[in-house]
């Protein structure tokens, strides 16, 4: 019935038979939005080990965290047309130009 009509249908299907909306965005964002902030907490403390290590080898604030995101990655440096159009093709983007 609703898988032979559009994505619309099925997801009016599916939350009209959960009842409220919230109830089933909150089931799928969840752990979506929990496992984002899992691997924000991990990259950020591997930044932080980075800008602790040089700090105490006695660098400057300014260096100390130039070398952190150069060592571990700056992801949220893209210009206009890499935020909305590459990143929303290629998996992972970020990550693969920082590696590459």
């Amino acid at each position: 019935m609703f898988l032979s009509g559009s994505t619309n249908e099925a997801f009016d299907f599916l939350r009209r038979g959960v009842g409220k909306e919230n109830v089933l965005k909150r089931a799928v964002l969840g752990p979506v939005r929990a496992g984002y902030g899992v691997n924000q907490f991990m990259d950020n403390m591997a930044r932080s080990a980075v800008y602790i290590g040089k700090r105490q080898k006695g660098q400057s604030v300014e260096l100390a965290t130039r070398e952190a995101l150069r060592a571990m990655g700056d992801f949220t440096k893209m210009n206009d047309f890499e935020r909305n159009v590459i990143r929303r093709v290629v998996p992972f983007y970020a990550w693969q130009k920082h590696i590459t």
